[in-house]
């Protein structure tokens, strides 16, 4: 059971393709084995979520915590790359609440489905331990910045 990766950019030089040309992708076909989420595919090619600025599921814009199958298609573009699709979030997106407690400050987001707290919080520019602070989702506090954010969501950030 394998996919097929697209890594665009400098994300190309992450796998050993001599033939990849200028300008192109590298393709790579990778045995699922025990991959279970995008996340699962950029931590085995070393690649950190904070070097990604979008992520395509068989053409579907996505965040790092979406479920991959057999057959299915990733394309993969680094951050430097953002700008050239600065319209796809409206596409495919969920939305969720932010809250920030000391400043009564809130907001609704537009993130793509599968996006992850630590994705949320680079988006926000906020560092992923923010000092004197806790997070919320829903009521209850996380510790794995790498937790999975669903449509409708409430993210409280509570100063200590």
């Amino acid at each position: 059971m394998t996919i097929t990766l697209k890594l665009y950019g400098e994300l190309r030089e992450r796998v050993n393709e001599a033939s990849i040309e200028k300008g192109f992708p590298a393709t790579v076909d990778i045995e699922i084995g025990n991959l279970r989420k995008v996340r699962d595919v950029l931590f085995k090619l070393e690649i950190d979520e904070m070097e990604i600025s979008h992520i395509f599921v068989n053409g579907i814009y996505t965040g790092s915590g979406m479920y991959i199958k057999d057959g299915d298609r990733i394309g993969i573009f680094p951050t430097k790359m953002a700008l050239m699709f600065a319209e796809i979030p409206d596409i495919n997106s969920i939305y969720i609440s932010i809250n920030f407690k000391e400043g009564n400050l809130y907001t609704h987001l537009k993130i793509p489905e599968g996006s992850t707290l630590k994705s949320i919080l680079k988006k926000l520019r906020l560092p992923k331990d923010i000092p004197d602070h806790k997070i919320l989702v829903n009521g209850i506090q996380l510790v794995d910045d790498n937790s999975v954010i669903y449509a409708k969501d409430r993210i409280e950030i509570l100063s200590l």
